[in-house]
């Protein structure tokens, strides 16, 4: 078939429709877009105004820099309507499939356009893809898909209509690459629900999509060829004890991974729970900003991230180096998650009506997230699972309500936790480590509360946040390690009952060596009388534990003020020691709640408002605490 002569790169001695090209490709970018365009080979020019439709341009327009690297020459997708089969049929109608697949084989390395001029390009088949392939549209060029979609989770089926997967990566998993391939401006529509994304891409590097529509469909499944080659098993950890090693990954270097993924400035549109935006498997180093995600969500996978599939912390994290911000992300499963991640920053997104959880950081290490905001999630807005280490959770909104409850369509969605550490292991001894602080936790029922609830092994700081009618229970699970809750605000409005417990922390184990509970200021109106502000207690059975609950600020009209307690049975020769100093309460006595053993309490300067010490129950309150409400009971 006849192709044009513009073979190679553009002069600036072309004609004016070739200059139109290069200022469609690269002009007027900044921030990430131009840095998304260095990554895809081309360079910005001159900004100029950006021309649609024919794509013939303006004449007479100056050339780009001629020090710049060279834009790639265009070519018009219409070259090819000699291999659409059924031009008899309506436009709207014709098969693009064959013209499509000729002019990514035969244009590696320039700029394919698909102007807005057709009605649809229709897809009937997978297109294979090539390195350096660059696809272009008017932003409304719409590329539709009409392949059937196989209900399997076997990633050697699942994702793509565009697939790349090149011989030479087939032939060296984890020394060979395809690079540099760019979507721009085009929009994409799925007749039935693609989940995994119109484009699937085995081992590549220098992706950028940015300015496209998805409809009905994700958008991007990036993986790696040891997954597609079944040599990645999450249930074979081998000798090394991590499934990575063990399929071919290095255990000391992350550059056998894929990398480079920008999405940027992108709008995937699910219509139906739910597909992934973005999924990015064993990547390094990837921007995610500026897109509004309906029924579609960011993911990444870096591993399998429980204990004996390669999450323990003193393995490596496979997916790395992560920017993912001020994105919107509404109606999906997860908004934000990923298993094994590192050095991953999750900065000022909105997340809303999440079914399960919105933000969730599994097996994830040295990361932030920082200044979201989460309304409405069925399971958590926040979360921690499995070997979580150095993480922050800063700045962050969480808002929770009746709305979060039952949102479907999987499992049953309380709606009722900020924030959740979950599922947590031991690790020689290394405990989970992470930081909540500066947030604001709020629940927006005009009855029952929010919760935020540690679970198992966790050194955990929680500092400076602001909560409304939000408990917080850091007794459910077991093992805790040493706990601070330092310059929190706590604010309650609605009523309790009898027994319930606003604020819990303690039972101690393992490496448990304190639990620090100072200048926090606790307003409670609306309390029952026999409800509890604050409880600490310690269960450490192999040593003693020190408490230290002191300058906290309690307004509440309650029997008792705080209670305090070692959960030890029988004589124990060490015991567990609190020290009460100095806190200010409005009513209510200072209640011991040990079930046992030996405690000792430094009790000193605890007064009520008018001044006057504040009565002190020494002898321990067995049959009470087991009748106490913490977490998510209070919210039934």
């Amino acid at each position: 078939m006849p192709i044009t002569s513009t073979t190679g790169t553009a002069s600036p001695a072309e004609g004016a429709g070739h200059q139109t090209r290069r200022r469609i490709l690269g002009l007027g970018l900044t921030g990430a877009a131009a840095s998304a365009l260095a990554l895809s080979g081309g360079a910005p020019a001159t900004a100029l105004p950006r021309s649609k439709g024919d794509g013939k341009g303006q004449a007479g327009v100056a050339a780009a820099d001629p020090t710049a690297p060279p834009v790639p020459s265009w070519v018009d997708i219409h070259e090819y309507v000699s291999l659409v089969p059924n031009q008899s049929d309506a436009e709207a109608d014709w098969d693009w499939t064959a013209a499509i697949q000729a002019a990514i084989d035969e244009n590696q390395g320039r700029v394919i356009y698909f102007p807005n001029t057709a009605p649809r390009y229709l897809v009937s088949d997978y297109i294979a893809m090539r390195e350096r392939t660059s696809l272009r549209g008017d932003g409304d060029s719409r590329i539709y898909f009409t392949i059937p979609i196989e209900d399997t989770d076997d990633i050697h089926v699942r994702g793509g209509f565009f697939r790349l997967r090149e011989q030479k990566v087939m032939d060296d998993p984890t020394g060979a690459f395809s690079y540099d391939i760019t979507v721009r401006d085009l929009t994409f529509e799925s007749l039935e629900q693609q989940r995994n994304g119109v484009f699937k891409l085995v081992n590549a590097r220098r992706v950028t999509i940015a300015g496209c529509t998805f409809v009905n469909c994700g958008a991007a499944f990036v993986c790696h060829e040891l997954e597609m080659n079944g040599a990645y098993d999450r249930g074979n950890p081998g000798t090394s004890g991590d499934p990575a090693v063990q399929a071919g990954f290095s255990p000391d270097s992350t550059d056998d991974l894929c990398e480079d993924v920008w999405f940027t400035d992108n709008h995937v549109d699910g219509v139906t729970y739910f597909v992934m935006a973005l999924r990015l498997n064993f990547v390094k180093r990837a921007v995610i900003t500026g897109n509004i995600c309906r029924f579609a969500q960011v993911s990444w996978w870096g591993g399998g991230a429980r204990k004996g599939e390669g999450g323990e912390k003193h393995f490596l994290r496979r997916c790395l180096q992560f920017t993912i911000a001020h994105n919107y992300l509404h109606r999906n499963n997860g908004a934000i998650y990923g298993n094994n991640g590192s050095e991953i920053s999750v900065v000022g997104n909105t997340c809303e009506y999440s079914i399960d959880t919105a933000i969730d950081m599994e097996g994830c290490q040295n990361f932030t997230v920082d200044g979201n905001t989460v309304k409405y999630a069925g399971n958590f807005c926040y979360s921690v699972f499995y070997g979580c280490r150095n993480g922050v959770f800063s700045n962050n909104v969480a808002i929770q309500g009746p709305a979060a409850a039952d949102m479907g369509p999987v499992g049953q969605q309380h709606g009722r936790e900020v924030f959740r550490q979950i599922a947590s292991f031991d690790d020689d001894g290394v405990p989970e480590q992470f930081a909540v602080r500066g947030n604001t936790f709020r629940w927006d029922g005009a009855e029952g509360f929010g919760v935020l609830r540690l679970d198992n092994y966790g050194d955990v700081a929680i500092t400076d946040n602001y909560f409304e009618n939000v408990v917080l229970d850091g007794l459910v699970g077991h093992s805790k390690s040493s706990q601070s809750l330092v310059g929190n605000e706590f604010r309650f409005t609605n009523a309790t009952a009898a027994d319930d417990v606003y604020v819990a922390l303690g039972r101690q184990n393992g490496l448990g060596r304190s639990c620090v509970v100072r200048d926090n200021r606790l307003q409670i109106a609306n309390a029952d009388p026999a409800a509890i502000p604050l409880l600490v207690v310690q269960h450490r059975a192999d040593a003693a534990s020190m408490t230290t609950i002191d300058r906290n600020t309690i307004d509440a009209a309650t029997d008792v003020a705080i209670a305090y307690g070692d959960l030890r049975t029988g004589d124990r020769a060490s015991g567990q020691t609190f020290a009460v100093r100095d806190n200010v309460v409005a009513q209510g006595q200072l209640a011991n709640l040990s079930r046992g053993g030996r405690t000792d309490v430094l009790q000193t300067g605890n007064v009520d408002w008018d001044l006057a010490d504040v009565a002190w129950a020494e002898q321990p309150d067995t049959d009470r605490y087991a009748n106490l409400a913490y977490g998510l009971a209070i919210t039934a």
